[in-house]
Order: structure tokens, then C-alpha cells, then sequence
């Protein structure tokens, strides 16, 4: 196809890699284990009443924390879970 691969602009991606660090910490919210149950519940009803209008199916059952893949490398970075939302999974270490 004659496609050439592009020049990676070093100052943009850092500064965009510099911001999402910043917004991310930015929005950083601590919770104890206390509020997990109100948490969830705020999750499933939110989950519920926007179904229809995202198009996705809600699953049956219940649902569970996956483990993370490179637990190791995350808890040495500091990092204990995340959302994925792609799939809508949670992955804990």
C-alpha cells in the first residue's frame, strides 16, 4: 500500500501522558471498605436504568472482581485495580 509509518511527536505525547497522569490524580477519591455495599448499589441501579439506552444485555448473576494479569507489576507501582470498559470488568490485585 506505499503506507509510511509516522514520526512520534516525543513533546506531545509526553504532555498528553502528563496530563492524563494529572486528571487522574486529580480525581482521585478515597473510600473505605465501608462504603463498597452503597458503592454497588449506586452501580447496579445505574446499571439498570441505563441498559436499554447503552444497548447492552445485563448479565445474570453476580458479578466478581477479576484478578489482575501483572499483579506483581502493579502492586509495585502502587496500582490495585481498575476498570475495564470495554468489557465492563473490574480486575482487583
Amino acid at each position: 500500500m506505499g503506507w509510511e509509518k509516522p514520526k512520534t511527536d516525543e513533546a506531545l505525547f509526553r504532555a498528553t501522558l502528563d496530563s492524563m497522569i494529572l486528571h487522574t490524580n486529580l480525581s482521585y477519591f478515597p473510600i473505605s471498605s465501608v462504603d463498597y455495599g452503597p458503592i454497588d448499589s449506586l452501580v447496579e441501579e445505574s446499571y439498570l436504568k441505563n441498559r436499554s439506552i447503552l444497548g447492552i444485555n445485563y448479565p445474570n448473576g453476580s458479578r466478581r472482581p477479576k484478578t489482575m494479569l501483572f499483579s506483581s507489576l502493579f502492586a509495585k507501582s502502587g496500582v490495585s485495580g481498575y476498570f475495564g470498559p470495554f468489557f465492563n470488568e473490574v480486575h482487583l490485585k
